[in-house]
């Protein structure tokens, strides 16, 4: 890569998203950041965790507490997004994916999946609607688990939420049901968070 000098006006950079922006996926691949909840336990771990997932992927290492994880399609990427918690040490392993906006700094991990089950949900609001507005006070939804998708268990269910950590932790709210059908007029909901 060469560069030339650009003169700048009154001092200030100004960078045109027409001409300077590139699509992050386009020079960096299809990528998860990672990092561990704590201090970092170490490169063989972070290599054990990769083996474990079956697919085809290249760690590169970013920082002493992050990396970044190369995939080879958004397929591959997914899988691995939807399949956590991964835990190596009594550590959680934090993933994110990479976005156009996304920079590193001590922000970057301020808003975490996490996977949260939501407990006393009456039946006949385990649907994605529903699901989605419950699970949306605690942050942004973003999957439920393959257990739930099946309907193989009723005790609660397990969604993978995008929550910030400056919050406080919810652990139990109340839904209000329209007209009181559906189970009467509210229920009181117990969450319970697996980072």
């Amino acid at each position: 890569m060469t560069f030339d000098y650009t003169e700048l006006i009154d001092g200030i950079v100004e960078l045109d998203p027409v001409v300077d922006f590139t699509p992050t996926v386009e020079k960096w691949g299809v990528c998860l950041i990672e990092c561990f909840t704590g201090r970092f336990p170490g490169s063989k771990v972070v290599f054990d965790i990769k083996n474990s997932w079956g697919v085809d992927c290249k760690v590169m290492p970013y920082s002493n507490r992050w990396t970044i994880c190369r995939f080879k399609s958004f397929e591959d990427q997914e899988k691995v997004f939807e399949g956590g918690p991964y835990m190596a040490w009594g550590k959680t392993l934090m993933l994110k994916k990479v976005e156009d906006d996304t920079m590193f700094g001590d922000d970057l991990f301020l808003d975490i999946p996490m996977w949260v089950q939501f407990h006393n949900i009456p039946l006949c609001y385990w649907n994605p609607n529903g699901l989605r507005k419950i699970a949306s006070k605690l942050g942004r939804p973003l999957y439920s688990d393959q257990v739930m998708n099946e309907y193989s268990k009723a005790s609660y269910a397990r969604i993978l939420v995008e929550v910030d950590v400056r919050k406080k932790p919810v652990f139990e709210y109340h839904v209000k049901i329209k007209g009181g059908g559906g189970g009467g007029g509210g229920r009181s909901l117990f969450t319970k968070g697996l980072l």
